[in-house]
């Protein structure tokens, strides 16, 4: 029997909604209180406030693309609700470590921004595929965290694990791995309690029958499917890309050889965790084979940008983009195997159909 964790704790929420309003308000208004004691660097504070615009754009976008300008609107407050919280934690740390800021927080706290938009992505797009088959905003909040908990849980811990095995290689990351593991928590945090708490009381657009929310990406499976001779090719010159990158990547490993230790020993430990959680090595070496052939891409792009050796901090966000779509792509997948459709084919149609769009809003 499947278990409907998700399903009671709506309606636990449902049932006490001002007392569980109230604790959630007291832990959360304990940890903003932090940042009275937060002392920032200015160059950090004129970078946040950079960070707060670009969520306005995001949150624009959102409201674009979804289609809906109150999803937009809870992303939004939601997600400057999680950074507060962050910066919060860290006044209450007072430290020496974070009196004075680096200017790689900032890469830290973009990391931050782009795993708490991908939950609420996530969440929130899947809440309206399951409004547009019909179902009552209330139920299709319980579906979409029974749906989704695994993959954001996965994406969160492995994201915050892979920094913090990088700052264990690197001592100068330690500040980034802190900043990246509390945004985690409190994206965390926020995901399964304020947003579900949120949408009991407040309602969205009406989403019934619409398609977008229904079909996802399921043009690009028919497409594909229809076209097998631009599919090879498209594989044929993936793979000639992939080995244009290795070569460029490795013609400065000297330069770089401490760099990809910290990102081997990190989709390693990633490897292990997946396999174990997934019960299927086979996935788990074909998600990591997949997210290093994409940082060996960007790593390339970059130095034909750059014209600079790498660096660690340049590959941060990229990092955290891929992990996270790789895990959310193949814990849907591997649910569809699991389940109804045991071909190839039929799982991955189900998997761009439920996730491709979350993925490719994400990832803009």
């Amino acid at each position: 029997m499947q278990n409907q964790w998700a399903f009671h704790w709506i309606l636990w929420l449902l049932h006490n909604q001002k007392s569980m309003g109230v604790g959630f308000a007291l832990v959360t208004g304990g940890m903003l209180l932090g940042n009275l004691f937060l002392t920032l660097s200015p160059m950090l504070n004129a970078d946040l406030q950079w960070l707060g615009m670009s969520l306005l754009v995001m949150v624009v976008l959102a409201a674009w693309l979804l289609s809906s300008v109150r999803t937009a609107l809870l992303m939004g407050l939601l997600s400057g609700l999680v950074l507060t919280m962050v910066t919060g934690a860290l006044g209450w740390a007072h430290s020496g470590q974070f009196e004075k800021v680096s200017a790689l927080s900032s890469l830290a706290f973009l990391v931050v921004v782009s795993m708490m938009m991908s939950n609420f992505v996530h969440l929130l797009t899947g809440l309206h595929r399951e409004m547009a088959r019909g179902q009552f905003q209330h139920d299709a909040l319980s579906e979409a965290l029974q749906m989704n908990m695994q993959p954001i849980l996965l994406s969160n811990v492995t994201t915050a694990i892979s920094f913090a095995v990088a700052a264990w290689f690197d001592p100068e990351l330690k500040t980034i791995a802190w900043i990246v593991g509390l945004g985690a928590l409190f994206s965390l945090w926020v995901s399964f309690t304020w947003l579900p708490w949120l949408l009991l009381n407040w309602f969205i657009e009406c989403r019934v029958g619409e398609p977008k929310d229904r079909y996802g990406l399921v043009v690009i499976v028919e497409w594909l499917q229809q076209h097998a001779t631009l599919r090879r090719l498209l594989a044929v010159g993936g793979a000639g890309l992939g080995i244009l990158a290795l070569w460029m990547v490795f013609s400065q490993m000297e330069m770089v050889e401490s760099l990809w230790v910290q990102i081997g020993g990190a989709f390693f430990g990633l490897t292990l965790l997946l396999a174990l959680v997934w019960q299927s090595l086979k996935y788990a070496v074909l998600n990591t084979f997949l997210g290093l052939y994409s940082v060996l891409v960007v790593a390339a792009v970059i130095l034909v940008w750059t014209e600079k050796p790498l660096a660690a901090w340049m590959l941060v966000v990229p990092l955290g983009l891929i992990i996270d779509d790789g895990i959310h792509f193949f814990v849907r997948f591997l649910r569809a195997k699991r389940g109804f459709f045991q071909q190839n084919a039929q799982a991955i149609r189900f998997t761009l159909v439920s996730i491709g769009r979350p993925i490719w809003v994400t990832s803009l």
